[in-house]
C-alpha cells in the first residue's frame, strides 16, 4: 500500500483465460483482477455527458446524450458504440458556442454512420488481401433478410478460408470492434456484427449484400436444412 506506482493492464475477457496459462502470469492475474462488463444506460450517460463538461461543452438539446444511449444500451458492444459516436461528434463539435449539436449527430447519420465511418477507417488501413477475407466474413455474418446472423468463431474461420490469414482477419474486426464475440451456452465463442445499424448505414457493407443477394439466399437456406438435420 506504500508503493507510489500502479500499473493497470487491460485484457479481453476472451484473452484471459489463455493468460492464465502462462506460468509467470498465473499468481498475479487472481489477485488484482476486476472484471468490466458493459456498462449500465446510467453509466453509458454519464460516459457521454462528463467528458464532454469537463471540456466545457454541452449537448444541444440536453436530452441527445440520452438519446445516443437508448440507441446503443442493450448491444453487446454499447461502449464501443458510444465510443464511436461520441468521437466524431467531438470533430464535428460547434468550437464557438461550446455546444455538441443536434445537427452534428444528424449529419452523422446517428449511432449508424458514426460507425460506418470507423469501418471505413479500418478497412483503409487494412491490406486488399485482408480485405477480400473482411468482405468475405461479412457475407456470412449478414442473412438474407437483412439481421445479423450468429456464428462461431470456429465456423467464421472455415467460412473464410481457414488458417492464420483468416484469424488474423477476424482479430482485427474483433479488436476494432466492429465484431463483437460472446460465450455460447456450450462454451463456444459466438461472433457476429456490433450493431444492426452497420447492415444499412455502412454504403460498403450495403454494396456487398446486394452484389451477393442471391448467395445470401443459399447459405441461408443450407443453414437451416443442416440445422434441421
Amino acid at each position: 500500500t506504500d508503493d507510489r506506482i500502479r500499473v493497470v493492464l487491460t485484457m479481453r475477457d476472451d484473452f484471459l483465460m489463455r493468460a492464465q496459462t502462462l506460468a509467470p502470469l498465473r499468481a498475479h492475474l487472481m489477485s488484482g483482477l476486476e472484471l468490466l462488463a458493459t456498462p449500465s444506460p446510467a453509466d453509458l450517460l454519464r460516459i457521454v455527458v462528463e467528458p464532454a463538461r469537463r471540456a466545457g461543452y454541452a449537448f444541444e438539446p440536453a436530452e441527445l446524450p440520452l438519446e445516443i444511449v437508448q440507441a446503443v444500451a442493450h448491444e453487446p458492444g454499447a461502449l464501443a458504440l458510444v465510443s464511436f459516436t461520441a468521437s466524431k461528434m467531438w470533430e464535428l463539435r460547434d468550437r464557438e458556442h461550446h455546444v455538441l449539436p443536434r445537427r452534428a449527430y444528424d449529419a452523422l447519420g446517428g449511432v449508424g454512420g458514426a460507425l460506418a465511418q470507423h469501418a471505413e477507417e479500418t478497412l483503409a488501413a487494412m491490406p486488399p488481401g485482408p480485405l477480400a477475407l473482411v468482405r468475405e466474413a461479412f457475407r456470412h455474418l449478414v442473412t438474407a433478410d437483412g439481421t445479423r446472423a450468429v456464428l462461431t468463431r470456429r465456423e467464421l474461420a472455415q467460412l473464410t478460408g481457414g488458417g492464420a490469414a483468416a484469424e488474423a482477419a477476424i482479430e482485427r474486426l474483433v479488436a476494432t470492434r466492429l465484431l463483437v464475440t460472446s460465450e455460447g451456452v456450450d462454451g463456444a465463442e459466438l461472433v457476429e456484427v456490433v450493431h444492426e445499424a452497420l447492415l444499412s448505414a455502412w454504403p460498403r457493407l450495403v454494396a456487398w449484400r446486394r452484389e451477393d443477394a442471391e448467395g445470401a439466399r443459399l447459405r441461408d437456406q443450407l443453414r437451416a436444412a443442416a440445422r434441421q438435420w
